[in-house]
């Protein structure tokens, strides 16, 4: 069996977009000190940006697709799920020309759920996966964006 792993560590480039104002703002606090009124107002800023950064971090995650289920590891609270392929509804590829492909799985635990990851192959070598995923459970329902992409093409045109 191939072994297909995805994340969407993409989610730690927004960090790096919340990290330095939360240290420009740090060593601004720091060098007006003086001032009453700029400590206050870094303070004010720092912790709604410190909240986002927290809940970003909560969000990382790694996924392994096994033989039998996939399992979805969080890198930092450390929760583990167990998705079986019968439970998937629905798979969603995004192409990016320029970026990072995306792929959305829609599942179903209870109620409905999605995972957005970083593609699991390269947009030419998505098809094997879609292959391998439909010997799993044929019944997920597979969409592109764009509606012109390369992938959903090869997709269309795949011998039945």
């Amino acid at each position: 069996m191939k072994n297909y792993t995805s994340n969407n560590y993409y989610l730690s480039d927004y960090l790096s977009a919340i990290l330095i104002p939360i240290i420009l703002i740090g060593a601004l606090s720091y060098f007006l000190r003086d001032s009453i009124i700029f400590p206050v107002i870094g303070t004010a800023l720092l912790i709604p940006l410190l909240l986002v950064a927290c809940l970003i971090f909560k969000r990382l995650m790694k996924i392994e697709f096994q033989d039998n289920f996939i399992t979805v590891t969080y890198k930092f609270s450390r929760k583990i799920i167990q998705i079986k392929y019968s439970e998937i509804h629905e798979l969603t590829h995004i192409s990016a020309y320029r970026g990072t492909s995306r792929t959305i799985f829609k599942y179903q635990q209870n109620r409905f759920k999605k995972i957005t990851t970083t593609s699991v192959l390269s947009d030419k070598d998505f098809q094997e996966f879609i292959i391998w995923l439909k010997s799993k459970n044929d019944n997920i329902e597979f969409k592109f964006l764009p509606s012109d992409s390369l992938v959903k093409e090869r997709y269309l045109n795949q011998p039945k």
